[in-house]
């Protein structure tokens, strides 16, 4: 079945489809913002990384942290003494839909559970906010293209926290292989190695005092409070987090789509990985991931995996471009470098990169003239990592035995793959007692925005939401 399904799809190929209209479209009957000297701001989510936004933003002269919004009042005092350490004095609220209407606020940053991020960038951007959303920006396709649209609609800066597109390394290399001082561009790899811990089982409880559980449910479904769905643990769970494809895989994915020059997603997907030797946690999401996507002329493949391993290779790299005639790896945030296909040094790029600041001078200018301010950029990297996770999502269970044999035509694909299982028997991994999730091949239709012949695939594109918590049809 595995083979069928595969090599029928393998053999398939297309010329690249559009952009959907509905992403390209302009609306300029909002007026635009109107420049100013303080960059006024509200910051939603402060536990994590909306502490790191504080402690950046709040250090800024040309910026005031009006106020700060986050459901559980018992996260917010790191944020309040990074503030107070600059002299500033923001509100705070529990609620974030109360600090839409303060005409003192231009500006959002958006650090809350991946659940929320389109809603509140959506409502943000009604409200005339200037937005940047963190990364992933969405929790699903449909959402994520709602806010391309209501960013175009409301003519407002819309960035997202993919910080690799502004490193002038990363810039500078790019320009150098697109300009094809290393030959054609074959592959872009995505190398994703983040050890975790198992987060065990627990049970539900009661809602922790201060917590508005509500207001931090948002738009998922209604469960009972489990700590390995709250703080951080929520990105192993489907109803709220992308699993490490969305958490980090992004920031790779997103470059190797900028350096393929690729303006829409993948034509095909397939996902190979499982959850192993965290003892059947309460983790939803694949720990142990390889995923492959297919351009026609290019092919991309993300490597994730969340148990101790050794590096891709002595020069670790988190992204790597296969040319013709040479290689260009990015180790890093701010490191990139050309070799010959002998991994030799031929060039190397660096540069620095300050994507909070490219964000608060685009919110005092009140222009859109930035191209690495649009969300559609966050949005087409996002989504790239949806398509994985979906084809994960609706694959099967099936023995390791003999998928090595059944993919072996595909170079990219085959490579990615024996490493996995190299480094799954290197951490005592049973592949005899364990099975590999194995996705469904599937192809995206960029037009039309779904899947090809596959209905149960395409409705994972979107996803129901709990009222009044949903993100509407038009923004």
């Amino acid at each position: 079945m595995l083979r069928r399904n595969f090599l029928t799809g393998l053999s398939a190929t297309g010329a690249a489809a559009a952009l959907s209209p509905t992403l390209l479209r302009a609306d300029d009957t909002h007026t635009p913002a109107s420049p100013r000297d303080i960059a006024r701001i509200a910051i939603f989510g402060v536990r994590g990384r909306g502490a790191d936004h504080m402690k950046e933003f709040a250090a800024m002269k040309d910026v005031q942290v009006v106020a700060i919004a986050d459901p559980d009042e018992n996260v917010i005092g790191k944020a309040m003494k990074l503030a107070a350490e600059h002299e500033q004095k923001p509100r705070y609220e529990k609620d974030l839909r109360k600090v839409l209407d303060d005409k003192n606020v231009d500006a959002v940053i958006i650090a809350t559970p991946n659940h929320w991020h389109s809603l509140a960038a959506i409502l943000s951007l009604q409200a005339g906010k200037h937005v940047y959303c963190e990364k992933p920006v969405s929790q699903n396709h449909w959402e994520g293209a709602r806010m391309v649209e209501a960013a175009r609609k409301y003519n407002r800066v819309c960035m997202t926290g993919t910080q690799n597109r502004s490193g002038a390394s990363n810039a500078a290399g790019i320009a150098y292989m697109q300009a094809g001082k290393l030959g054609k561009i074959k592959i872009g790899r995505g190398i994703v190695y983040r050890a975790r811990k198992n987060i065990g089982n627990k049970q539900d409880a009661p809602v922790p005092a201060g917590v508005d559980y509500n207001i931090w449910q948002g738009a998922a479904h209604e469960h009972p409070f489990n700590p390995n769905r709250f703080h951080y643990e929520w990105h192993w769970n489907w109803e709220y987090g992308n699993g490490e494809l969305g958490n980090n895989g992004i920031h790779a994915l997103d470059v190797v789509r900028w350096g393929l020059g690729k303006n829409e997603l993948p034509h095909r997907v397939l996902s190979l990985g499982g959850r192993y030797g965290f003892d059947h946690d309460d983790g939803q999401t694949p720990n142990t991931h390889v995923v492959w996507y297919d351009y026609g002329d290019c092919q991309m493949v993300c490597e994730l995996r969340n148990l101790a391993t050794e590096e891709y290779n002595p020069t670790k790299p988190d992204v790597v471009f296969h040319c013709e005639h040479g290689i260009l790896a990015k180790a890093g945030g701010s490191k990139m470098t050309a070799y010959d296909l002998k991994w030799n040094k031929i060039e190397e790029f660096t540069g620095g990169n300050n994507h909070y600041r490219r964000f608060t001078d685009a919110v005092k200018k009140g222009s859109l003239d930035d191209p690495g301010n649009f969300i559609l950029e966050g949005h087409l990297s996002t989504s790239i990592c949806h398509l994985g996770n979906i084809s994960h999502r609706v694959g099967e269970e099936l023995p390791f035995e003999g998928v090595e044999s059944t993919i072996k035509e595909n170079e990219a694909l085959s490579d990615a793959y024996a490493r996995m299982v190299e480094h799954l028997k290197k951490n005592n991994i049973d592949l005899k007692a364990e099975k590999l999730t194995v996705g469904k091949l599937l192809e995206f239709d960029n037009k039309t925005e779904a899947f090809i012949g596959d209905a149960k695939a395409t409705a994972l594109l979107r996803r129901e939401y709990r009222a009044p918590f949903v993100v509407p049809e038009k923004v």
